[in-house]
């Protein structure tokens, strides 16, 4: 009797333990849900030089990547690290223009989310022009102006038959307190000279050289105006060329008259 009460509680823990084992094993087999996410996320070009990496801060669906002043930011590569199984568009190791807000799509299976990653540039730590704005005197065209931080340059592009004579309309500079002085000692400059903008702040100077880009004029088929009406009073002629004193010089290829 007592040997087979032994064998029946025998049996049942033995039995328990096959059962404790078996629910285990349905829980390990249980399906883990898929997950859409952005677990890291760096810049790995930043900085004047394009070699350093910075990372991100993530914030929920939301990554912001602070970086150096003088980093271009219209070429920068991601690295970007997601939970497994996920994938990012675009891709990750892709070079991106961060001029303004990116999203990414992370997928998953059946899960998805999109982020929005922004790039700031930190305050300059020396005098810097943030933003300028020059006016033809002859004219009174704004020439585009484009500002490259890295190598302290501003490309300035007019055609071949506009003056080369420019005011400056305004300028931007940091930090607060930098000032300017040109190289002519006034805010006129003649473009077909060496010019540059001395910027002054904190007993330091930096220099912008100002170089030219000079395009071709004349007229392109592929992208003019025609004005069937030259007079100024018709209203198509555009004000900067509305007397014939001032055509000639503002004619740049973009109006045909007929």
């Amino acid at each position: 009797m007592k040997k087979r009460n032994v064998l029946y509680v025998a049996g049942m823990a033995l039995l328990f333990v096959f059962a404790f084992a078996f629910n285990a094993c349905s829980e390990d087999d249980d399906p883990v849900p898929a997950e859409a996410k952005i677990t890291a996320f760096a810049i790995t070009n930043a900085g004047a030089d394009g070699d350093l990496r910075v990372e991100g801060d993530i914030s929920n669906l939301n990554i912001l990547v602070v970086v150096p002043f003088e980093t271009d930011v219209t070429s920068l590569i991601t690295d970007i690290a997601l939970s497994p199984g996920a994938s990012v568009v675009p891709a990750s190791g892709t070079p991106l223009d961060f001029s303004e807000p990116r999203s990414f799509v992370v997928t998953n299976q059946d899960a998805s989310n999109t982020y929005q990653v922004t790039v700031e540039k930190d305050d300059p730590t020396e005098g810097s022009i943030t933003d300028i704005v020059l006016k033809n005197v002859v004219t009174n065209d704004i020439f585009p102006a484009e500002i490259l931080q890295a190598e302290k340059r501003i490309v300035v592009t007019f055609n071949e038959l506009q003056s080369t004579v420019v005011v400056i309309e305004s300028i931007s500079l940091l930090p607060p307190g930098a000032t300017y002085t040109t190289s002519t000692e006034s805010d006129t400059l003649d473009l077909s000279q060496d010019v540059h903008i001395t910027v002054s702040f904190a007993g330091e100077d930096v220099v912008y050289d100002i170089e030219t880009n000079i395009t071709e004029a004349g007229f392109d088929p592929e992208n003019y105006v025609t004005l069937i009406d030259r007079s100024s009073a018709s209203g198509l002629v555009p004000s900067f060329i509305g007397t014939e004193n001032n055509r000639g010089a503002a004619f740049d290829g973009r109006y045909l008259f007929v």
